[in-house]
């Protein structure tokens, strides 16, 4: 992937003005959010530094159909200056909350200049995806994503660290840029506190006030239920430091109002109250969506033809402890209620050859830190079936001992993870229609490796899409054999895709070559996106992705 943010600057920002058609449907708006004051201070002239000579200059408005944002993007290309133009309307609410735009680009070209200019003639052409995630209004990161028909723009992805050049529109102020923090409108605080507590559990709170206020500090307190319903509300005086108990599990938002000396509302803290999970599993256990969330207080395991199931929806805060499956995982959510696992550690336990063997199944499971399935010292003796789920930052990589039953990895999201290496003996593997980016092998060969393959079991690597080009993605070790045709590489190019496997071609020590022709032009199309990955971490808790910086899935 280019970086540009790691080449030098050559040239100047240089600007021009261009007349753009906006592309619009209707839509609500719901100003409620940080945004909400500074959307008019967005619009002006940014770049990225190091690639001084190109920018963007952003215009925000409206349409009779709703709020609208245009993007102006000044490049070059083949030695002259070339322009493209995106228009999309946006819902206030969601951008509030995310600072996240994507635009559909598009290069319009046809006609000629002054008497010359015939509108009739002006043609259109989509380049690819543009997206931003503004920070603030003076920071933002964008990310291109070239589409299948960006044509002389190639088939690779762009990143920039942007700041604003200028001050957005006169009269238009940023709370950033402003000269005190007076705005009572503005939120000017932040609530310190934990982001997960037990039922019952009582805890302190406080806020990032001035000192010099509190002596006449006044207002309340109000934690909101993840619905919007208000649970509790209660009056301060003089200090804002409180302590607090939720007696019912569930996800919540607490927010300090003042009243006096200034009224002013807090940036809301997110926190979850869970139902404590100890103990190992001894019988059939489901885990609940009303007790849900869940907290690990201690690493369980789970007794051999013993199912730990989990509901639709269920949220379990691992806090770096362990489930291991002696008996069977079954995680099932959907794709509007996905089962969510925070820092928790999925470990195999099958320990005997003749059984009986563990399973884990996860459909539409979202993995935010934590291990799955990694390197137990041990032969482990069972399967690992995983569907339509997303892997993200996973601290260890994933490591499956001669599974007992066909293996599956379909549809899933691998961003930020290690190595998915496996040996298969008798049994199918079948790693197909994932994504993989952003990749952080530990042993830097790759990050499908098949160090087994013995009696020609069949391995099925096919339709994923590895998106980190150039860098090393397929590996064969020791007995390993397999081919990987019909995958996406994030490229065409055939000299880089070779250069992206390790095998015979590279080392004659290895034990074959990975055949990866016939390969695909552009990602199949059950395969996830990053657009997909952004939408589905979008779509989970605030509480489980305020970790998650802006760059994940772009």
């Amino acid at each position: 992937m280019i970086r540009p943010h790691q080449l030098s600057a050559t040239t100047r920002f240089f600007y021009a003005l261009c007349i753009g058609v906006l592309f619009v449907s209707s839509i609500s708006a719901d100003d409620n959010r940080p945004f909400t004051d500074i959307r008019g201070s967005l619009s002006g002239s940014w770049y990225d530094p190091v690639r001084n000579g190109e920018g963007f200059i952003f215009e925000f408005g409206n349409n009779p159909s709703g709020p609208a944002a245009t993007v102006f993007w000044f490049t070059h290309l083949d030695g002259v200056p070339y322009w493209l133009i995106g228009s999309v309307e946006y819902e206030p609410r969601l951008f509030d909350q995310s600072g996240l735009l994507e635009f559909t680009m598009a290069e319009v070209s046809g006609t000629g200049f002054g008497g010359e200019f015939d509108a009739s003639a002006l043609a259109r052409l989509e380049r690819g995806q543009l997206s931003f995630v503004f920070d603030s209004c003076n920071k933002a990161f964008a990310s291109w994503q070239p589409g299948k028909d960006a044509g002389p723009l190639g088939d690779q992805s762009v990143e920039y660290q942007l700041q604003r050049i200028t001050l957005g529109l006169d009269g238009v102020t940023c709370a950033e840029d402003a000269p005190s923090a007076d705005d009572n409108d503005q939120n000017l605080f932040e609530i310190q506190g934990p982001k997960v507590v037990s039922v019952g559990e009582s805890f302190r709170v406080t806020a990032d006030l001035d000192v010099s206020e509190t002596s006449a500090l006044s207002g309340f307190w109000r934690i909101t239920k993840s619905n919007g319903e208000t649970y509790r509300e209660f009056d301060f005086s003089g200090s804002p430091d409180t302590s607090i108990e939720v007696s019912t599990p569930g996800l919540y938002t607490l927010t300090l109002f003042t009243t006096s000396p200034k009224q002013r509302e807090g940036v809301g803290h997110s926190f979850a109250v869970a139902t404590e999970l100890t103990g190992n599993v001894m019988t059939d256990t489901r885990l609940t969506l009303n007790d849900s969330p869940y907290r690990l207080m201690d690493s369980i395991q789970i007794r051999q033809e013993t199912e730990l199931g989990f509901d639709a929806g269920v949220l379990v805060f691992g806090e770096g402890h362990s489930i291991r499956s002696f008996g069977d995982f079954v995680a099932n959510g959907t794709a509007e209620r996905p089962v969510v696992l925070h820092n928790t550690a999925v470990i195999p336990g099958g320990t005997q050859s003749d059984g009986p063997y563990f399973s884990i199944q996860l459909d539409n499971v979202a993995m935010i830190g934590g291990t799955l399935y990694e390197p137990s010292g041990n032969a482990i003796y069972g399967y690992l079936d995983a569907r339509d789920s997303l892997f993200i930052n996973l601290q260890r990589y994933t490591y499956i001992w001669y599974p007992n039953d066909k293996t599956v990895l379909h549809r899933n999201v691998f961003w930020g993870t290690g190595e998915l290496t496996f040996g298969v003996r008798d049994v199918p593997i079948e790693i197909t229609n994932n994504l993989f980016a952003n990749y952080r092998p530990i042993f830097a060969d790759g990050v499908i490796q098949n160090w087994a393959n013995y009696r020609d079991s069949t391995i099925k690597v096919e339709r994923n899409s590895f998106l980190d080009v150039g860098e090393p993605t397929l590996d064969i070790q020791s007995d390993g054999q397999y081919s990987a045709p019909r995958n996406y590489w994030g490229t065409t190019n055939e000299e880089i895709i070779q250069s992206m496997i390790n095998d015979a071609n590279v080392d004659f020590a290895l034990p074959g070559v990975i055949e990866f022709r016939p390969f695909l032009t552009e990602p199949d199309i059950e395969t996830p996106t990053l657009r997909e990955c952004r939408e589905r971490i979008q779509q989970l808790p605030k509480v489980v992705t305020d970790e998650l910086s802006a760059e994940v899935c772009f």
